[in-house]
């Protein structure tokens, strides 16, 4: 479990920042120890905190860290600073840094993200690296999560960002604020590059970010807090109905008997009843369902029976109908 997890007596004091990454990130020493891992750096605060902090834990994490930056070239003179700023920040540091520069014609926020983490990944097969680490925190996820609620997304939908997903990009700060990030690099006094565009209220999440979060923030900061949860409640609800879906669908071609132990009594009879339904052409009645039920919940392990005008097989683990 993550919290037996011991830093060594002797090692450097972590930062309270730090040392949350450290803990969440030995989650998934599978894809850190004795592995090139690239973190992509924009040169703003959020991946300039990361940056410092995850250099600090290479050692102990032992992992090789590459920075990425990518240039998008839609703010001239100033993407060119953030690059330069970037190479010499990450030399310093005594970190690789690689760094792409590309123009698409129609350079809408969508199709930039597109192609940034389509050279991102680009690197990252190259490199043969792990993963692609990213500074998206919890202010970004709550941002996300009601963009998509607004523009009419179901609540699968609000998922949005994972710890790390199936594609290999891992966000060890989905668990830190805005704030936090602020207050680490004050503490170390880091410097950063601020993006003009970011103050651009024509887009959306910039106006959500300044009118409502801001405001929120500001007037009701428990609140804040209060709608992260909530909207977590609702992904976790989410994931869980979506995960007994897949469940039942394969029940209904394959009953697993360990799993129907689990429902309740009238549950149970349900869906034993679907699944007789399913695969018999007889008219399925309360007696069939009571006699499956006391088949399925016998201790032997191996067996047939006849019932409802199919033969049906039973192993340890799951009752089919013979076909």
């Amino acid at each position: 479990m993550v919290s037996q997890i011991k830093l060594s007596p002797t090692a450097t004091p972590l930062e309270p920042l730090e040392k949350s990454l450290y803990m969440t990130m030995s989650q998934r020493r599978d894809l850190l120890e004795n592995k090139k891992v690239i973190i992509a750096v924009s040169g703003g605060i959020d991946s300039v905190v990361l940056m410092h902090a995850l250099a600090k834990l290479q050692s102990r994490l032992k992992y090789q860290l590459i920075v990425a930056h990518i240039n998008h070239g839609v703010r001239a003179i100033e993407a060119d600073t953030d690059e330069e700023f970037v190479i010499e920040m990450a030399k310093k540091l005594k970190l690789q840094v690689i760094s792409e520069k590309f123009k698409i014609a129609k350079a809408s926020e969508n199709n930039l993200r597109q192609k940034r983490y389509e050279i991102l990944f680009a690197i990252k097969k190259k490199l043969n690296a792990s993963c692609i680490i990213t500074a998206h925190h919890k202010d970004d996820l709550i941002e996300t999560r009601l963009m998509r609620l607004l523009h009419g997304t179901g609540i699968h939908g609000l998922k949005a960002m994972s710890f790390v997903s199936d594609e290999g990009v891992m966000r060890p700060m989905l668990n830190k604020t805005r704030r936090d990030v602020e207050d680490y690099a004050r503490k170390l006094d880091l410097r950063w590059r601020n993006d003009a565009t970011n103050s651009d209220t024509t887009k959306f999440r910039n106006w959500i970010r300044r009118n409502w979060i801001a405001k929120l923030r500001a007037d009701h900061p428990g609140y804040l807090d209060n709608l992260f949860e909530s909207l977590e409640r609702l992904v976790n609800a989410a994931e869980r109905a979506q995960k007994l879906e897949a469940k039942k669908e394969n029940a209904l071609i394959n009953f697993q008997r360990d799993f129907f132990k689990t429902l309740e009594e009238d549950k149970l009879k349900e869906e034993i009843f679907n699944f007789l339904r399913q695969n018999t052409e007889q008219r399925v009645t309360s007696k069939h369902v009571d006699e499956f039920k006391k088949r399925l919940t016998t201790n032997r392990k191996n067996f047939e029976f006849r019932l409802a005008g199919r033969d049906w097989v039973v192993n340890k683990t799951q009752v089919v109908p013979r076909t």
